[in-house]
């Protein structure tokens, strides 16, 4: 039977993971087919082989099981007198080496001999192992007993069915996450009174399976089942306490109530009315004597209830799909579905015979547990990015509420490609079901380039798990993961600097982003800022502690400069002062800067200023000139500029090499902002506050010419104050100077014939 289908050469060792136990014999040899379709050297005639399963692989909850391939010695039945192997040679085997029988049927092991054929080829073993459908073997006895549904259940039927979920697909979420549930509630029923349970060695798993030809979806789980009484209590009536209030609430102007929590009332199951002409469940409880029930409505306004034999434990849904929901059984489509919602849920979930939730919910395990290889592919599963991540964060708490939590901060993103805002790429779940993808309030918003999970069954939604409620609870979350993910990064930052400086010239365009947008964690997320100095080497960045702590001890403000480059920035007068006093200014080379800093405000209880500012003035105590001359030369050149060009012309304190400066311009970031809103304003410069250097030997042979040549004068003031408007970056257009410079060049020249 096995012997010519598994034929692998003696020298190649064969493993195939992540197949589980519960599988039936036809899984494994299709996992085994996919595996060596590429392989010519497996089909080699050596020694048969059969499909062992590890005996380690019996934890109940799907623990990972081991498949092999190995050469058996007496399984080559076809030097037997005895014929080809059969199921019964198999499960003899397999007992006799202390493992437990696969089931397979007469009917697959009529297929497996089929395949002992010399013409048999490994590649069409897919093809000749059909996929696993779930029959309806059941069969009721006894007259069927028509009931009512509850006046409230009808209510709450119509609304599932017409007006509660937006998509839906959702139905697939629901009626897994209750198979699940009745799943767990048997472990544990396992863990403290195993003599009391039927059919104990029924694997615990959900099987799902499709039928394109009948419009079918069935879903099987291997969990408590129910009694008669539960079957009525559970899918005919409203059984909780507070469901009416609950209803009135849902159908009033109010809308959905805001105290409906997930599985509250346990509507998930008549979402199948969404999709369904018609349902059947057939169920057995997990009490040893009970017997099976069948239950079937068309969720109008009463039910079928009767005994049913051949049932297993557990409880078995068929769905009669209705035909705008006949997608429902197109497998593609529902593998994709289960993949996105269902893909954690601790228990096997297979659909049409292959396992489907292959990845582990990495974020309920112990730190410990997890390596660094099941964080690389757990993040390319989640995010869809084949780079590495950069950093990762496990977050876990019982108070106030459970959460368990797993970020992951990137090494790329797209919004540098000018690919537009990036989505939101945390998911919320519910004990390992997928809630919502990409939701936007469970992290700040300048946080949307983190991937990454939220795990709680305490987080409050609406009935249809579809939005969040509570606010307050919400903000407290938002503000809570934003402090421990910006903490992880500084304390990761401070790990490793470098590393952390090729992040961040990726990325800091978020952390500014956030220093703008978070007035009440500013200083925390500043911690994350990096700029170059000007006490550093260029393309060397550094943070604001490590400013704050380099600072002189009586040095009460953080200094910076907004430029182009380095190279401007090393060449503005304004630096001229704080070179003399050795006092470090930070080099910002975006627009918007400027705009962060003024955010910001400070920073290590300092001030953060721009050094051309005013409150910059480190000769702010040397009184002002009082020469005449000085003091005429201002008020002659603040007259000939004129009040809608400058507000005032002052003696500089702190101007040393340079002729003028503008004190306190108008943030180049600001004038981008309000250019945004109305260009024709932003255009315009407004006056601004000129300070001159009258010692410096233009000024002093301007005030000396000003008298006889007025209109050189002119000329010279006015290209005085374009030059200070370019160190400002104030400068839109240098063109409109070129006439003005050719006319000085002129009377430079002019000068020198004479």
């Amino acid at each position: 039977m096995f012997g010519r289908l598994l034929r692998p050469a003696r020298s190649v060792p064969i493993v195939l993971r992540n197949v589980e136990r519960s599988y039936s014999v036809a899984s494994s040899l299709r996992t085994f087919a996919r595996a060596s379709a590429n392989r010519p050297e497996l089909t080699k005639q050596t020694p048969g082989v059969f499909v062992r399963f590890s005996s380690s692989s019996s934890s109940s909850k799907g623990a990972e099981s081991v498949v092999t391939g190995e050469p058996v010695s007496g399984f080559n039945k076809e030097d037997e007198e005895d014929g080809p192997a059969t199921a019964e040679d198999v499960a003899r085997i397999m007992r006799d080496l202390g493992e437990t029988p696969v089931d397979v049927t007469k009917d697959r092991a009529a297929q497996m001999e089929a395949m002992d054929d010399p013409e048999f080829k490994l590649e069409d073993a897919e093809e000749m192992i059909k996929e696993e459908l779930i029959e309806e073997t059941e069969t009721a006895t006894g007259p069927a007993e028509k009931r009512d549904f509850q006046a409230e259940t009808r209510k709450l039927l119509d609304i599932v069915a017409h007006s509660l979920y937006s998509d839906r697909k959702v139905f697939i979420r629901e009626i897994v996450s209750n198979a699940s549930d009745a799943l767990e509630k048997l472990r544990y029923k396992q863990l403290t009174n195993n003599d009391q349970i039927s059919d104990s060695d029924l694997p615990l798993e959900i099987k799902i399976s499709v039928d394109k030809e009948k419009g079918l979806f069935i879903i099987q789980d291997t969990g408590i089942g129910m009694t008669e009484a539960e079957l009525v209590e559970n899918l005919g009536t409203i059984a909780h306490s507070g469901s009416k209030q609950f209803l009135n609430e849902l159908t009033d102007d109010k809308g959905v109530s805001k105290d409906g929590i997930i599985g509250q009332f346990g509507v998930g199951f008549y979402s199948t009315f969404m999709v369904g002409n018609k349902v059947r469940v057939y169920t057995r409880s997990s009490q040893p004597g009970h017997k099976g029930y069948r239950w079937e409505s068309d969720g109008s306004g009463s039910y079928d209830i009767s005994e049913a034999e051949g049932v297993q434990r557990g409880t078995k849904i068929i769905i009669e799909l209705k035909d705008d929901s006949k997608e429902f059984s197109e497998l593609g489509k529902v593998r994709t579905i289960v993949s996105d919602m269902s893909n954690f849920v601790s228990y096997p979930v297979s659909i049409n015979g292959d396992l489907v939730n292959t990845v582990k919910a990495i974020w309920t395990m112990p730190k410990n547990e997890v390596t660094e290889e099941m964080h690389a592919g757990f993040y390319r599963f989640i995010s869809g990015d084949y780079q590495d991540y950069t950093y990762m964060y496990q977050f876990n708490t019982d108070v106030p509420i459970e959460i368990k939590s797993l970020f992951y901060i990137p090494s790329y993103h797209s919004e540098k490609l000018g690919m537009g805002q990036t989505e939101p790429g945390v998911s919320l779940y519910c004990r390992k079901v997928l809630i919502q993808n990409n939701v936007k309030k469970i992290l700040p918003e300048w946080m949307r380039f983190v991937k990454g999970v939220v795990d709680s069954a305490d987080i409050p939604l609406n009935l249809s798990r579809e939005l969040l409620q509570d606010s307050t609870l919400i903000a407290r979350m938002r503000d809570l993961f934003g402090d421990k993910i910006v903490r992880e990064i500084a304390k990761q930052a401070k790990k490793d600097p470098a590393k952390y400086s090729k992040w961040y010239k990726d990325f800091g365009s978020f952390v500014r982003e956030g220093i703008v947008t978070e007035p009440g964690n500013r200083e925390r997320i500043a911690t994350l800022v990096r700029y170059e100095s000007s006490k550093k080497n260029a393309g060397e960045l550094v943070g604001m502690q490590d400013y704050v702590d380099r600072a002189l001890p009586d040095q009460d403000m953080i200094y910076f400069i907004t430029a182009p480059s380095r190279a401007v920035a090393d060449e503005s007068p304004y630096m001229e002062a704080f070179r003399e006093k050795d006092i470090e200014v930070l080099y910002m080379y975006e627009e918007l800067d400027e705009i962060v800093m003024q955010h910001l405000g400070e920073f290590g209880k300092k001030r953060v200023v721009h050094i051309s500012s005013s409150e910059a003035n480190l000769h702010k105590d040397t009184p002002e000139s009082t020469d005449e001359k000085h003091l005429d030369l201002a008020k002659w050149m603040a007259e000939s500029l004129g009040k809608d060009v400058v507000k005032d012309v002052k003696i500089s304190t702190r101007l040393t090499k340079a002729p003028v400066g503008i004190v306190d311009p108008t943030s180049v970031g600001m004038r981008r902002m309000l250019q945004m809103i109305d260009s024709d304003r932003a255009s315009k410069i407004p006056p601004q506050t000129l300070e001159i250097n009258p010692s410096h030997p233009i000024l002093t042979k301007l005030n000396s010419v000003r008298a006889d040549q007025p209109d050189v004068a002119q000329r010279v003031t006015r290209q005085l104050l374009e030059n200070a408007l370019i160190s400002a970056g104030l400068c839109e257009d240098p063109r409109t100077m070129l006439e003005r410079i050719n006319l000085l060049l002129e009377d430079a020249l002019t000068r020198g014939d004479k």
